[in-house]
Parts: structure tokens; C-alpha cells; sequence
């Protein structure tokens, strides 16, 4: 069973004690990402996650390793815009030794200057490399032509080379502290594992950790979101040399997108977007004009977005296909599919939930995503007591919303610029 346990204002336990030989636990950090870091840190974060797991106060840099690799224990951190956090895995012996090392390197880390330079220059090369990548480029060059310039997703995770080579230890940890004074701690547990035991340990580290009791005004709301804000366009062509001969299509429809239509928009694209739904078949299957279709109800932007890849002779077609597929709803929606899917969504979320620590990370992103730390039995049941009225709302609100509708295609053939919608 999987529960939610507010420890403390800034620390959140989501726990889920299941008979498994295997123990998980992950510790996010809602604001620890490359979006907080000040002009003359940029990437200093990038170079903290690749130290921040490698040595504990008691093992050094080969002993964690030989640790690692006797106990069969897996550790690692991960950073990106807006989270910084780590993960580990391992037996469930051992997961009182898993929990202690995840937990000190989360709120007492021990940074060394020798494996500061030796990541220092791993990372430096990994900056160099994903810059000369082609499709990282042309990945960047277009979101600038897409978003306003103080929009998160033109934040590149990766940092500045200069300033990267200038970090400090001095820099380590004051960016952890800013971290911690910043975040809220989102811990994953999950496995079969003594859960007072952990409470214990993190309310040690509460206790020893000023920056982790402070709740001030300084710190970002759980479920802070940067803004990401279309330009204004209608259609905007985008020539890049190192594009492909296809077209990378994106269509952009203003819709709202919040916690309470959550499980609407699900069995919406289940119906309409995914796999076997109305557009994917029409679009792929039917008329063969996409090569993929990807769909996703964007909260930061507030957006049904659609992703497809496909020929220059064919935008107009697509284009002119989700419109109509998106202004008839007695003619494209199938009550037969909606039955058939309310009839299979207790063995959906089962199998979706087979998977150890997916219970705890669903939760993790409805709280950090929506500020509701919502457990997946209650959110099956509101996927089950979804209405047609409800999938026909959302349907319309899309339908009105054709007249805002956004496109970007992006090509090296600068013939996509003579296109007209």
C-alpha cells in the first residue's frame, strides 16, 4: 500500500511497503535543477550531480565503488532544469546501509577536490560533445524560435564550459545549501522495508540540518513550475542545415490542463492521440501521411501538443486532418472504445503498476507537478468515474481552441517556407 507522510513543511515521504526482495528509494530536490542557478553558475549543478554520489564521510571514491559492486547496490544522480535528486536500488538486506549512504549524500554530502577534477574534465568533454551532436543542436536552435527567451525549455541543462572549469569546492557547497534552503525533499521508498526506521534517520538529519527546518518565504512551493510561453506565430518554418529532409511537425492548441481533468485527458488520448486512437489511425495507418505521432497535454505551456514527423508535400494535409478530426465529436468519437477502455482500466493501472517504484513516483509527480500528493488507487478510481460528457467538454474546449492553433515545421529543405496553411 502506498502513503504519503508529510515529515516536515519541506520534507515529503511517499513509501510504498511491498513483498519484494528488491528496495528502491529516490530524493528529489524540487528546485535543485540548472533553472536556479545564478549567471556565474551556469552547469556548476551539471558538475554537483556528478560528484555529489561518488564518496560517502566514511568511503572514500574506490571504496563506495568495491561497496557497490560486492553488495550488488546500485546509486546514482540525476539533475536536469528544475530537479536535482538521486536514486538507489538494491536487496532488501541491505537496505538499511542504502538508506544512510542516499541520505547523507541527499543533506551531507563530502565533496573531494581530486574527484571534483576528475569529473570537471568529464564533464567538460560531455559539454563539448552534446554541443557538436546535430540533432542537439537543431533541438536548441529551434526552441529559441519557438519560446520567449525567459521560457524554461531554452534552458540547457549542460552549463557554460568557462564557468564549469572554474568551480570550486567553495561553489559545491554553497549551491547544496541553496538547494536545500530552496527545495522541497520529495523520498521514494519502496520494497519490503522497516518504515519507522527511515523516518528515524531523515528526522536525524532534520534535526542536525538547519537549512532543511527553515520554511520562510525564501523557499519555492512544492509544485513550482517555470514558465514556458510560446511566441506569438502562426505557422513558423524553420530552416536548419543539420535538420532532416522530413519535416518535424508541431502543432500547439491552447487547452487547460490541470490536476482535476487529469484522468479526462487520459482516456482522451487513449481515444483520439495514442496508438489505436482516431487520429493515430487516420493519420498513420489509414492515410500514411506521419512516419510517429507523439501527444502531450503540456501543463507548463497549457497546450495539447502534437509531435509528428512527415514529408513537406503532406503539413497542409495534417494539419487540415486534426482540424476536422477535432471538430466533429459525434462523428469521431466511438462509444464502443470508451466502454471498452472503462472496462479494461483496472488491468491497465495493474500492469502499469507492476513495475517497482511506479506507485511511489506517480505520486512524486502529481505533488511536485500539482501540489496534490495523490496515491494511485484514488486516481484509478477517478479514471473510472469518467463520463462521455466529460471526454465531449474537453473535445469541444480543443474544437474552439483550432482558431489559436500553433504550427512549427522544421526541415534543412527551404522549401517548407513556401508552404501556406
Amino acid at each position: 500500500m502506498t502513503k504519503y507522510t508529510q515529515i516536515s513543511p519541506a520534507i515529503h515521504l511517499i513509501s510504498q511497503n511491498i513483498d519484494r526482495k528488491k528496495v528502491k528509494i529516490d530524493i528529489t530536490f524540487t528546485s535543485g535543477g540548472s533553472w536556479f542557478e545564478n549567471d556565474g553558475d551556469y552547469g556548476k549543478l551539471h558538475l554537483v550531480e556528478h560528484c555529489i554520489a561518488s564518496r560517502t564521510k566514511k568511503m572514500s571514491f574506490q571504496q563506495l565503488k568495491d561497496y557497490e559492486f560486492r553488495q550488488n547496490i546500485y546509486l546514482n544522480a540525476f539533475t536536469g532544469r528544475v530537479t536535482m535528486g538521486l536514486d538507489g536500488s538494491g536487496h532488501i538486506s541491505d537496505f538499511d546501509s542504502l538508506s544512510s549512504n542516499l541520505l547523507e549524500m541527499a543533506f551531507e554530502p563530502t565533496f573531494e577536490q581530486t574527484i571534483l577534477d576528475k569529473e570537471k574534465e568529464i564533464v567538460l568533454r560531455e559539454i563539448s560533445q552534446r554541443r557538436g551532436d546535430p540533432s542537439y543542436q537543431v533541438y536548441f536552435d529551434t526552441v529559441k524560435q519557438l519560446y520567449t527567451p525567459d521560457s524554461l525549455e531554452i534552458k540547457e541543462p549542460l552549463g557554460d564550459a568557462q564557468m564549469v572549469a572554474t568551480t570550486t569546492l567553495e561553489d559545491f557547497y554553497r549551491l547544496h545549501a541553496n538547494s536545500l534552503r530552496k527545495s522541497h525533499v520529495i523520498i521514494c521508498a519502496s520494497g519490503d522495508f522497516d518504515e519507522s526506521l527511515l523516518q528515524d534517520k531523515i528526522a536525524a538529519f532534520l534535526s542536525n540540518n538547519s537549512e532543511l527546518s527553515l520554511h520562510g518565504d525564501n523557499r519555492n512551493r512544492v509544485d513550482y513550475t517555470p514558465q514556458n510561453t510560446l511566441q506569438p506565430f502562426d505557422f513558423r518554418p524553420i530552416v536548419h542545415p543539420l535538420g532532416h529532409d522530413h519535416v518535424e511537425l508541431s502543432i500547439f492548441i491552447p487547452c487547460l490542463v490541470n490536476f482535476e481533468n487529469i484522468p479526462i485527458r487520459h482516456i482522451f488520448r487513449s481515444l483520439f492521440l495514442d496508438h489505436n486512437g482516431v487520429l493515430y489511425d487516420r493519420l498513420r495507418e489509414e492515410l500514411q501521411l506521419v512516419y510517429s505521432l507523439q501527444s502531450e497535454f503540456s501543463f507548463d505551456t497549457q497546450h495539447l501538443q502534437l509531435y509528428l514527423s512527415c514529408e513537406i508535400k503532406y503539413v497542409k494535409q495534417i494539419v487540415d486532418e486534426v482540424k476536422n478530426i477535432l471538430s466533429n465529436f459525434d462523428k469521431y468519437f466511438k462509444p464502443e472504445r470508451f466502454e471498452q477502455f472503462k472496462d479494461m482500466i483496472t488491468k491497465k493501472q495493474d500492469l502499469a503498476a507492476d513495475v517497482l517504484g511506479a506507485e511511489t513516483s506517480f505520486t512524486e509527480n502529481m505533488l511536485s507537478t500539482y501540489g496534490i500528493p495523490e496515491l494511485y488507487g484514488s486516481y484509478t478510481k477517478r479514471l473510472e468515474g469518467v463520463e462521455v460528457v466529460e471526454i465531449d467538454s474537453l473535445y469541444q474546449e480543443l474544437c474552439l481552441s483550432l482558431n489559436s492553433l500553433q504550427v512549427s515545421a522544421v526541415s534543412k529543405d527551404p522549401k517548407i517556407q513556401e508552404i501556406v496553411l
